[in-house]
């Protein structure tokens, strides 16, 4: 349990303070002490006494004041305090504009702590969101306050004449490299060209041509300065941050003949603001995706992190998952036709753009078993737009997929039988119409009903009336291909599709039914039923408009 946090609350709504500080007690990660001011000049008045918060947490809609002028009221009064915005409302605009300002989070009310979300993650989990947040929030001020004293430290360095010097002289097209500029690139004792050459070949190929874009808007006059962060290759084989800046010198006629300037090695900072953004990318994904499987790689689709849902979902313990290829622990199938789905993880590397897997993906887990998933993965970039990482969301659908299922199949079939129903029946019919070619192909229509079926329902009762259908159907479908169609369309009647059939044969196949029924004998509590069918037979040509019309002859 860490140390006690003063958190300032700021929020109007009784109700929504009481949660908060029920979802702050109830977390396990840490205690906090908390402050509550109903409006802001209340506020205010806390600040200016107390003046010892740990983090804001700032409802932007009050009685006596709102909007993003909140937000820079308390910056000004304690700009080393992280800001929290609280939002009943979803704008981007909004929660742009606040990060401006200097808050650290924007928090939508409706959506973190909704009934639904309390009810399925419960307080102990949701408190423990909020409390990640104001920790995450109380991190990013320091790692910013590190960057700005990053920031001063290159002021001084600059001022102490630390940095590596260049001058280009544009006519004979040679430039001067100080032993500063080079031991910055660990060639201190090196002899390099004087050709602009042996520079730009070092630079990261990414940013050569913004690099040359910047450098020739300067020398044509529509920029003042030069001056562009760049990554250049160093003696060790890596790539460093560095920032150079330029100022020429024009002729009469407005051509630069000299350009001379400086490079900073920023290679410290730019990993800070690496840090600090992929740490907001990571913690506001993995906010989304509790109760998801959640599993994070590198750039190269190595396994970083794995949650415990993923644990179970796939078969792998953290430990083992960790540095594997995700290839090779998550490997998923098109559920259908069983073939294997390349893993979205490795398309997002390749595409560099979110991707889900479509086809009702399966999830192979390491013991065998398999699990209907739904999934996306998305990349986890730099402030650049670089690949870091990527983090795949999963879960678990076997279940609704399976009710999907069942629900489909209940429509379409008749529960006592199992055959098709009526709807279902029209719809094979007009399928059958919709084909354009009823010319040059041959279908029956069969129409059958049962003889004697109300006297076994009056005599033995509706159990009695549906065994005797069962045991009908039993009959009926050993009689015809697995091409051809049966369904019960009625109390007693069926119907029976038959594709590519001439009416002789379909003469012959309803002569079978016949003999079938009137052989057959039902039994039933000691008493014997002799039943037949009577079969009418349509033949499907053009000049039938429809199912209906096919039906009613």
């Amino acid at each position: 349990m860490s140390t006690d946090i003063d958190v300032l609350l700021i929020e109007d709504n009784l109700s929504d303070a009481q949660l908060f500080q029920d979802l702050l007690i109830s977390s396990e990660i840490m205690q906090v002490k908390l402050y509550h001011a109903e409006r802001f000049e209340e506020a205010v008045k806390a600040l200016e006494d107390k003046n010892k918060f740990d983090v804001v947490l700032l409802d932007l809609c009050l009685p006596d004041g709102e909007g993003i002028a909140l937000v820079k009221h308390i910056k000004t009064m304690l700009p080393k305090v992280p800001v929290i915005v609280l939002s009943g409302i979803q704008d981007q605009n909004i929660a742009l504009a606040a990060l401006k300002e200097g808050a650290q989070d924007y928090l939508v009310k409706a959506d973190t702590f909704s009934p639904d979300r309390l009810a399925r993650l419960g307080y102990v989990d949701v408190g423990n969101l909020l409390a990640k947040s104001i920790q995450y929030a109380i991190e990013r001020t320091k790692l910013t306050k590190d960057l700005e004293i990053s920031k001063e430290r290159y002021a001084l360095a600059v001022e102490g004449a630390k940095d590596g010097i260049w001058d280009w002289d544009l006519t004979s097209n040679k430039i001067f490299y100080s032993r500063r500029w080079k031991s910055l690139l660990g060639m201190a004792h090196t002899i390099l060209s004087d050709s602009p050459t042996e520079w730009f070949s070092r630079i990261h190929p990414h940013d050569q041509s913004k690099f040359q874009h910047r450098l020739q808007e300067h020398l044509q006059g529509s920029e003042s300065q030069f001056i562009y962060e760049y990554r250049i290759l160093h003696a060790d084989g890596n790539y460093r941050w560095m920032l150079t800046r330029g100022m020429a010198l024009w002729d009469k006629h407005g051509i630069a003949y000299r350009i001379a300037g400086s490079q900073t090695d920023t290679t410290t900072r730019k990993l800070l603001e690496c840090d600090l953004y992929q740490e907001k990318e990571l913690s506001q994904i993995t906010l989304h995706s509790i109760g998801d499987a959640v599993i994070t790689t590198d750039a190269q689709g190595l396994i970083r992190n794995f949650n415990p849902i993923a644990e179970k979902l796939t078969g792998w313990k953290a430990a083992d998952a960790k540095h594997q290829l995700i290839s090779d622990v998550c490997r998923f199938v098109d559920s259908a036709t069983r073939i294997p789905l390349e893993n979205p993880v490795l398309q997002v590397i390749e595409q560099k753009k979110t991707v889900s897997l479509s086809n009702h993906p399966k999830l192979i887990s390491k013991t065998g078993k398999e699990y209907a998933i739904g999934d996306s993965a998305f990349p986890v970039r730099s402030a650049i737009g670089d690949i870091l990482g990527t983090v795949l969301v999963f879960h678990d659908v076997t279940e609704e997929r399976g009710r999907a299922q069942q629900l489909n199949w209940q429509a379409t079939h008749d529960s006592l039988t199992r055959l098709f129903n009526r709807q279902k029946f029209i719809q094979c019919l007009d399928e059958v119409f919709d084909e354009r070619s009823l010319e040059k192909t041959h279908h029956v229509l069969c129409y059958l009903d049962l003889d004697h079926f109300k006297a076994v329902n009056d005599t033995c009762g509706h159990a009695a009336g549906d065994q005797l259908l069962r045991q009908v159907t039993a009959i009926w479908q050993d009689k015809i291909r697995q091409t051809d169609i049966l369904a019960r369309i009625g109390g007693d009647e069926f119907g029976l599709l038959l594709y590519n059939c001439s009416l002789e044969r379909a003469s012959r196949i309803a002569a079978s039914f016949c003999e079938s029924i009137q052989s057959f004998r039902f039994l039933y509590e000691g008493n014997v039923f002799s039943i037949s069918v009577s079969i009418g037979l349509v033949p499907l040509m053009v000049n039938f408009t429809n199912s209906e019309d096919a039906l009613r002859l």
